[in-house]
């Protein structure tokens, strides 16, 4: 999963719609306009002599926070779960967890590097290599940098993120970029349908890069 790159980060993903953002994914931005607003007219109208009119401005200014936030702790996008999925899925990989990752990936899984896809790499390699990791190599560390998500239709979705492993044989952090793809099934479940690696050892992916990794997971 690639050493630490000075490489600029891949393309970022379509932004989300900015109302859902707002109001289910980061309500904090929203919440804290909202109480300057109330805290505003407060001040105003109490130097105006209305501080009736300035209670009731602060108190709107409450009742609107608390009704953001119950929204966004009752509504879970998709965006939301897909990246829940994918950090399940990296957690699985971490700890040689077959039976995890089983349950997140596709019947039908495509793998690329640097966008280009591998035919001799599929679901049952992923599930084998896996298996690999397990005796072969001991993690330290493992953790999602950074991530993004979006929504490209609906049922179909990609998140982006930046992992870091710490293996206990080499305790220096290396970093990677991957692209997952996400399909929604018919039992109402995301489930992985590609895997593109974008960036690995300090370098961007090619198809170059597909003959090493099968190699070092088998």
């Amino acid at each position: 999963m690639g050493l630490a790159t000075q490489l600029p980060p891949p393309d970022a993903l379509p932004a989300p719609p900015l109302v859902e953002s707002l109001l289910f994914e980061s309500p904090w931005r929203l919440i804290g306009a909202l109480l300057v607003l109330g805290v505003f007219a407060l001040i105003i109208f109490n130097r105006s002599g209305k501080a009736r009119q300035g209670l009731g401005a602060i108190g709107g200014a409450v009742i609107a926070c608390a009704v953001v936030f119950t929204l966004s702790m009752s509504v879970s996008t998709d965006r939301e779960a897909i990246l829940a999925r994918t950090a399940s899925f990296v957690d699985a990989v971490a700890a040689a967890d077959t039976t995890a990752a089983d349950q997140l990936v596709a019947p039908t899984l495509e793998v690329r590097f640097g966008r280009a896809i591998v035919d001799t790499m599929d679901r049952d390699w992923l599930m084998g290599a896996i298996e690999a990791f397990r005796g072969q190599l001991t993690l330290r560390e493992h953790s999602i940098k950074q991530k993004d998500a979006a929504i490209d239709r609906p049922g179909r979705g990609r998140t982006l993120i930046q992992i870091s492993v710490t293996a206990e044989a080499w305790p220096v952090p290396n970093r990677s970029w991957w692209q997952l793809d996400w399909a929604l099934d018919r039992d109402g479940q995301w489930r992985m349908t590609g895997i593109d690696c974008l960036q690995l050892g300090g370098e961007r992916a090619d198809d170059s890069m597909a003959g090493v990794v099968r190699r070092h997971t088998r």
